[in-house]
């Protein structure tokens, strides 16, 4: 099934670019879209080289070997060629391989790793573009559940194009379907955007689906880890999970697990070059009025998540659902950056704050989240940050509502959090 990532994939080769990295965690869907390349490709009668270097072959292969090796499969370098290069964190020398056939004719390189190469390439001289794929968004978790319907009717709801086209979301026709769209985001919140994961039948099935890819995660990073320093790392891992979202306090955390701060910073790059947990940043102007350090983590996935806490029991019996609920956001609101966006957190020094800030050049977004079902509530974080800083739109993630106000004469829209993206 066809991932966001992938039309801009097929732009950047329309635009022959010449050297195109994807990065994402294993089981995530590199290797289902290079092959979905593969057919595009040779629908356009180009010619393709497909390799996987899990293979033993071709994970200790030499560049010029690996050349040589093509050459035997009939690569004329007369004609265009495009080499789908995956799981190329396996190779023992993917600098090499990518210098070489990056300088050849008529080469285009497409290549995929579940950790990120900068360190290993940074010296090529073909500096190359770099996507990164996550587990699935909500419109994208529609399209694999087969809810055509429900994902036309998230996609026609965007928050942004609804605002540039001085629109709202029609609240008849979105009615409707509240009940249905809000029971598949409390699926998607407790067993997250794993493909595999989203196309079993069965919550058995699911979480144990998740549970050996916890295991399966665990045994890959043991590799680069002493077996002495295994409990320490695994402990980290829980610590991260059940704070999710919490800011991170480097100094107590390392002395908590009894390990040095370099230490403790090094598990944690591991972690962010696989793609399973990323830092996310304080928005921060007046130094004297807010918090300006301190890192947030969120895992890219909530079924990832919950798997390594072992808990999978409904969200409205869970004692962390505002953890799920702020994590869920922040996978569709990072899913969906364009490529100038950044995403930040927002905290004063007296304890205001705000879930999320999305800023497009100067353009900022205020957005929090206030679950309670009861109540419509202007969050204070709201009214201090649009008292202090212009904004585009302030959104209120709620649960089934739609309500429509403005503060400070800027809109002020409530909308269910599935809507924000």
């Amino acid at each position: 099934m066809e991932r966001k990532l992938y039309n801009i994939l097929e732009q950047l080769i329309n635009k022959e670019e010449p050297l195109i990295i994807l990065y994402g965690a294993s089981n995530i869907g590199k290797t289902s879209i290079l092959h979905n390349l593969e057919e595009y490709l040779t629908l356009q009668e180009k010619k393709t080289y497909y390799l996987d270097f899990r293979e033993e072959k071709l994970s200790n292969i030499s560049a010029i070997a690996l050349k040589q090796y093509l050459e035997s499969l009939g690569l004329n370098y007369t004609y265009k060629n495009f080499l789908l290069l995956d799981n190329l964190e396996n190779s023992s020398d993917p600098y090499n391989i990518l210098h070489l056939f990056s300088r050849l004719e008529n080469i285009n390189i497409i290549a995929t790793a579940r950790k990120n190469l900068t360190d290993e390439i940074k010296l090529l001289l073909i500096k190359p573009k770099e996507l990164f794929l996550f587990p699935l968004d909500f419109y994208e978790f529609l399209n694999f559940k087969g809810k055509g319907d429900l994902k036309r009717i998230v996609k026609s709801n965007e928050i942004r194009n609804l605002l540039q086209k001085n629109r709202k979301p029609r609240q008849s026709l979105l009615s409707y379907y509240l009940e249905e769209l809000q029971l598949l985001y409390e699926e998607y919140i407790l067993y997250g955007g794993l493909p595999s994961v989203i196309l079993s039948s069965t919550y058995a099935d699911k979480e144990k689906l998740l549970k050996d890819y916890m295991e399966n995660l665990f045994q890959s990073f043991y590799k680069n880890i002493r077996e002495s320093s295994k409990p320490v790392f695994k402990k980290l891992i829980y610590f991260l999970a059940q704070y999710s979202g919490e800011i991170l306090n480097i100094h107590q955390l390392h002395q908590r697990l009894g390990i040095a701060r370099v230490t403790l910073e090094h598990y944690l790059e591991l972690l962010k070059k696989h793609s399973i947990i990323y830092e996310l940043y304080p928005f921060a102007k007046q130094k004297n009025k807010e918090i300006i350090k301190g890192k947030r983590i969120y895992f890219y996935d909530n079924g990832i998540r919950n798997a390594i806490i072992n808990n999978f029991t409904p969200l409205n019996l869970r004692l962390d659902n505002t953890q799920l609920l702020h994590s869920a956001l922040f996978i569709n609101l990072k899913n969906n950056l364009k490529e100038k966006d950044k995403i930040y957190y927002w905290r004063t020094q007296s304890g205001n704050g705000l879930s999320f800030i999305r800023q497009s050049n100067d353009i900022l977004e205020a957005i929090d989240i206030d679950y309670e079902p009861h109540k419509l509530r202007i969050p204070a974080g709201i009214r201090y940050f649009c008292k202090d800083y212009p904004v585009s739109i302030a959104i209120v993630g709620i649960a089934n509502k739609l309500e429509f106000k403005t503060i400070y004469n800027y809109p002020l829209w409530y909308v269910p959090l599935w809507m924000i993206y």
